[in-house]
């Protein structure tokens, strides 16, 4: 998840692109990237929660937490949480994590 990784630029008469665009059409399901620049520590914080939530969570039976769901929640743990933890969004497909 680098800076500005998923801002999309315009392309006059065209649709907007981007990175996230290229992962999308090159068959990705989902991609959670950042709209703007984060600072280091902050945005670590937050991948190390959601990979956690979204990896490990969901155990004991719960149904498994959807991409999107794991991504909101993640911003809890940010310091800074409405200027970084706001920055990374998901785009794509509604994904959950396979039960075990």
């Amino acid at each position: 998840m680098g800076c500005s990784s998923g801002r999309l630029r315009g392309g006059g008469e065209f649709e907007p692109m981007g990175m996230v665009s290229a992962y999308l059409v090159a068959g990705s399901p989902a991609v959670v990237a950042n709209l703007w620049d984060v600072t280091d520590r902050d945005i670590d914080r937050y991948c190390l929660a959601v990979l956690d939530a979204f990896v490990v969570g969901g155990g004991g039976g719960a149904a498994p937490p959807t991409l999107a769901h794991v991504v909101a929640e993640g911003r809890q743990v940010c310091k800074m949480r409405h200027i970084i933890g706001y920055a990374p969004v998901c785009y794509g497909i509604p994904l959950a994590a396979a039960a075990k």
